[in-house]
C-alpha cells in the first residue's frame, strides 16, 4: 500500500497455474519464474509495485500486482479465473515481526467455501530440504480465520505438520538468486487462486526480507558514521 508509482492494471485472465517452478534473480529488478509449462517475468519496481507478466517479456499482459512492500499489510491483485468464475479481485498479506523469533507473513483466503488462514513460516525442517536448501519458508494451513492454533510443542513434530498441527501446504528455499517454489502435501488439491496467492506471497516476503536487511545494514552504516 503506498507506492509511489503508479499500479499498472492487471489485463491477464489465468486458466491454469503451475503447482511448482524456479525463480531466478537476474538482475536487482528481475525475477524470472520458470515452471514445465510457463514463464513469467517479474519485475520488482523500485519503491513501487511488484509486477507479475504472463509471459517472459515487460510487454506480456499483466498476470498480477502486488503494492510496495515497504510497509504492511500487502495488496494483490489476482487475475481473473474464467472456469472459477472469480473476478479480479484484491487480497492482502500481513506481516507480522519479532523482537525473538522469525517474522511471518499470513493471508486469508476462500478454500472450499471456507475463509482459510494460511501463514510462512522460516523454517530448517525436513520438507524444505525439497527445494534443494537446508532453510527455508514453509507455508502452514491454520484452518478457518477465527480459529486459534495451539501453543507450539519444541522438539515434537510429524512430517508434514508444524509443530502446532497446522499442515505443511508449501515450500519456499534454494540458493540467494536461486528459489524454489512448490506445493506440499494437501496443497496441490486447494486450486489455482490458493496456489496463485502462495507464489505472490512467497515472492513478498523474499522481496520484504531483503528491504529489511537493507534497512538494518543503511542504519547501521549510518551509526558508525554517526560515532
Amino acid at each position: 500500500m503506498g507506492s509511489t508509482v503508479s499500479v499498472p492494471k492487471v489485463t491477464s485472465k489465468l486458466l491454469n497455474v503451475p503447482l511448482r517452478g524456479n525463480l531466478k534473480r537476474t538482475s536487482s529488478s528481475t525475477i524470472m519464474f520458470r515452471s514445465a509449462s510457463s514463464v513469467w517475468k517479474i519485475e520488482v519496481l523500485c519503491r513501487g509495485p511488484i509486477v507479475f507478466h504472463n509471459g517472459s517479456s515487460a510487454k506480456s499482459p499483466v498476470l498480477l500486482t502486488i503494492d510496495s512492500i515497504r510497509c504492511s499489510p500487502f495488496e494483490v491483485v489476482l487475475p481473473a479465473f474464467p472456469k472459477l468464475n472469480r473476478p479480479r479481485k484484491i487480497e492482502v498479506i500481513s506481516w507480522k515481526g519479532k523482537s525473538f523469533g522469525s517474522d511471518t507473513y499470513s493471508f486469508t483466503l476462500s478454500v472450499g467455501g471456507a475463509f482459510t488462514r494460511f501463514e510462512w513460516r522460516a523454517t530448517s525442517g525436513r520438507e524444505v530440504r525439497s527445494t534443494g536448501s537446508a532453510s527455508g519458508w514453509k507455508l502452514v494451513k491454520l484452518g478457518a480465520a477465527t480459529q486459534k492454533q495451539s501453543k507450539p510443542v519444541k522438539n515434537l513434530r510429524t512430517t508434514g505438520l508444524s509443530s502446532d498441527g497446522g499442515e505443511i501446504v508449501a515450500v519456499y528455499g534454494g540458493r540467494k538468486k536461486d528459489r524454489e517454489f512448490q506445493l506440499y502435501g494437501t496443497g496441490s488439491k486447494l486450486g489455482p487462486v490458493f496456489t496463485l496467492m502462495a507464489l505472490a506471497s512467497a515472492v513478498s516476503l523474499e522481496i520484504h526480507q531483503q528491504k529489511l536487511r537493507d534497512d538494518k545494514h543503511a542504519d547501521m552504516v549510518n551509526r558508525i558514521n554517526d560515532f
